[in-house]
């Protein structure tokens, strides 16, 4: 895109969905000397909202999804148009997976991950899991930010809020405040997406590739969050395979991310059959 925004020194910490990167958000960008964070579709400097809008306050997990990855080019130009004013040096943004991430620097115009670094690298097995129960049992989502700038952003409905430190030897400073939210698609119940809806929205995005005849095999297997694809295809004679192959995986993957908000982790293609048009010998 140019200018200004090409210049950011972009950082990008990783990892599913409910594993604590939001809580860990503010203690990660100060070590790391990133002025300003991306995270659910905000733009966050200091625990204060600067300009976006909470993928928490969307009413489906679906519009979340596409909020969270600045799929609305105003939604994207806000962000890009408040960064050019604020003009950071370094910059972290959150994401369920590597994918996202790049997807994210790739909507809003601003250049691919320097480091990326995994909520691994950062918390304990038992921490992971702790943040897991908050977000699957009790249904409750951090946002670094302080609870007025929630309360202003309409994030669902205000849980609690706790002070982040920055602890280290003879060193105790105030980072920021989480503010600790239930969004408004957990406070509407549960959603859940059928195996056979995830089936068509796989076929529709192979057969959308010209030399597709069919599609005669859908497999979905989901493990721990994450949906693993396998299919199997049908193409026309006198191919090039590989490259067709390789467009369907790709459009399977897009499909399936963007319409359900799953973390897409394996896309298997197999060419099953070739169809040879009549005449040919």
């Amino acid at each position: 895109m140019g200018g200004f925004l090409d210049s950011i020194e972009v950082l990008a910490l990783v990892g599913p969905a409910g594993t604590g990167k939001s809580h860990r958000a503010l203690v990660l960008a100060h070590e790391k000397k990133a002025e300003m964070i991306i995270d659910d579709g905000l733009l966050i400097k200091g625990s204060r909202i600067l300009a976006g809008r909470s993928a928490k306050s969307e009413k489906l997990v679906i519009t979340a999804t596409r909020r969270a990855l600045f799929m609305d080019p105003e939604h994207a130009r806000e962000v890009r148009e408040r960064l050019e004013i604020e003009t950071p040096k370094r910059l972290l943004i959150l994401g369920i997976s590597e994918n996202m991430a790049y997807r994210i620097v790739k909507n809003l115009g601003l250049p691919e991950p320097l480091e990326i670094i995994r909520i691994e690298q950062l918390a304990s097995e038992t921490e992971i899991l702790a943040a897991r129960r908050l977000r699957v049992v009790d249904k409750k989502h951090a946002v670094p930010v302080v609870s007025v700038d929630v309360t202003r952003d309409s994030v669902g409905q205000l849980v609690d809020s706790f002070t982040v430190f920055f602890r280290r030897r003879n060193d105790r400073r105030v980072l920021g405040e989480n503010s600790v939210v239930r969004p408004r698609y957990s406070i509407l119940g549960g959603i859940s997406i059928a195996d056979a809806a995830v089936r068509v929205l796989a076929a529709k995005a192979a057969l959308e590739v010209k030399e597709v005849i069919k599609v005669p095999k859908v497999a979905v297997r989901m493990s721990n969050g994450a949906v693993y694809l396998d299919l199997n295809v049908v193409l026309t004679y006198g191919e090039k395979w590989r490259p067709i192959l390789l467009e369907i995986q790709r459009r399977v993957f897009m499909q399936i991310a963007d319409l359900t908000g799953l973390e897409v982790r394996a896309v298997n293609v197999v060419l099953k059959a070739i169809e040879i048009p009549p005449g040919i010998a």
